[in-house]
């Protein structure tokens, strides 16, 4: 099921960007539904002590970091509209080191080259080249001659400074019908996350196939000549084609980008049918630049008192809205509790739940709508939590299994909190389900953003 549009509104409100150039963040604010001609005063907070009056200022920070930016407004007879926002600063964004290779293939050699971004060739210990096929090299731009045609991974070690190391690796294909008239190529149309694939064959005859076989870069796979192929979430792939002719096989191989701002709904069953209630879902994100031994804010790795080795992430849920007596476990990895049930085979990770290997970014790409997610309509549209926490319910580091989950958000009585604008509200065009976005940038530090009520089809 997926969501219905956002409702527009006429009320008053205030906004901001900002431009960020190493330490210098230059803002600017925006306004909707004032006139310029009613502000009385901006009123500007960095979150390092700082501030400004300016309705477009530039700041320089001391450090990079995490900072809370608040901006006021005030307006007409001494109202008042607040927005808030966490920006991180970090001034290794553009000078990161990094490694990339290029290689260009002879029949079944293949020559290769490395290239350093942000690294000094003096600062270099060792090349590590690994062909995919068990052949490596140390040396910078090795030459490989394969046994056969087909697709390798190739993966480039790169080992400088300290002993850091960068890691590249690319798909490529060896093809010994290379300068043959008969060869395979594909098209692909995207709309939205759905892609769908056709093969071109050039100089051969439909009858000569013998199969296909795709490889869509997702892990997902399929035999069929055209297929139709539906991602989770923006990114760049990989795709692969592999059509087996007469006693060969030819190959075909593209980059494709996905740019989708799409997010699902899932909402447990009966979610929005009392309409006496006003019924809320959540799309939680969050981002994070903090690291410590090599893990984020939603990713650690550690050894439990019980003596349990675990690498946890972010994978499910226990909340506990206010009226609720008891803590509800919301086990997403649980197989048999959890994402097939909920029909999240195609959207979860069981190895990292919602987030990145590292840690860093957290996302669940839909907006969950659980059965206790509920305020009446006749309130003033305030929403709290007892409890609200994002952990892992398949670690074994706790002090004792299935009771000492690592949470990575963990907000306690009342500090997880937001309002439904029930003014804004048509019973005419609105269903009863207002869409929230949450993004946590620390323990219990988050942002919340209304994005409307669905509209009614």
């Amino acid at each position: 099921m997926w969501g219905g549009g956002i409702s527009n509104n006429n009320q008053p409100s205030i906004d901001f960007t900002y431009n960020i150039n190493d330490l210098e963040v230059s803002f600017k604010a925006y306004l909707k539904g004032i006139n310029e001609s009613d502000i009385k005063e901006y009123l500007w907070e960095f979150g390092d002590g700082a501030s400004s009056t300016a309705k477009s200022p530039t700041h320089t920070y001391n450090q990079a970091g995490l900072y809370d930016v608040i901006l006021k407004v005030v307006y007409d007879n001494n109202k008042i509209l607040t927005n808030e926002k966490h920006i991180i600063i970090d001034t290794m964004q553009d000078n990161q080191p990094s490694i990339d290779f290029t290689y260009n293939s002879n029949n079944l050699e293949v020559s290769f080259k490395a290239y350093l971004k942000g690294i000094d060739e003096l600062e270099i210990k060792e090349y590590l080249w690994e062909f995919g096929d068990g052949a490596s090299s140390a040396e910078k731009a090795p030459t490989h001659t394969y046994n056969q045609a087909g697709l390798y991974d190739v993966i480039l070690k790169v080992i400088y400074d300290n002993n850091k190391i960068l890691t590249n690796e690319k798909h490529i294909i060896v093809d010994t019908m290379q300068d043959n008239q008969s060869s395979i190529d594909f098209i692909y149309n995207i709309n939205d996350l759905e892609v769908s694939f056709t093969v071109d064959l050039k100089g051969i005859n439909e009858s000569d196939i013998k199969g296909y076989w795709w490889e869509f870069g997702d892990g997902a796979s399929s035999a069929e000549k055209s297929p139709t192929h539906t991602y989770n979430k923006s990114g760049t792939y990989n795709v692969w084609l592999i059509v087996d002719y007469n006693d060969s096989q030819l190959y075909a191989a593209k980059e494709i980008t996905i740019d989708s701002n799409s997010i699902r709904n899932l909402f447990a069953n009966g979610f929005g049918n009392n309409q006496n209630l006003m019924y809320y879902a959540l799309h939680i994100k969050g981002k994070s630049n903090i690291q410590a031994d090599k893990t984020g804010l939603f990713a650690q790795k550690s050894v439990g008192l019980n003596g349990k080795y675990s690498e946890d992430y972010a994978r499910d849920l226990v909340i506990q809205p206010k009226g609720i007596t008891q803590p509800i476990q919301i086990p997403f990895s649980n197989e048999n509790a959890g994402y097939k049930q909920l029909g999240l085979s195609d959207v979860y990770s069981v190895d990292y739940g919602w987030t990145d290997k590292d840690g860093l970014l957290l996302d669940m790409p839909f907006y969950f709508g659980y059965s206790n997610f509920t305020i009446s309509k006749n309130s003033n549209g305030f929403v709290s939590f007892i409890s609200f926490a994002v952990v892992d319910m398949t670690s074994q580091s706790g002090l004792m299994d299935g009771y000492d989950y690592p949470d990575f958000i963990r907000c306690n009585d009342g500090m997880f909190k937001f309002d439904i604008p029930m003014n804004e509200y048509n019973a005419n065009i609105h269903k009863n389900i207002a869409l929230f976005t949450v993004e946590f940038t620390n323990t219990c530090s988050y942002t919340v953003n209304f994005d409307g009520f669905i509209e009614k089809e």
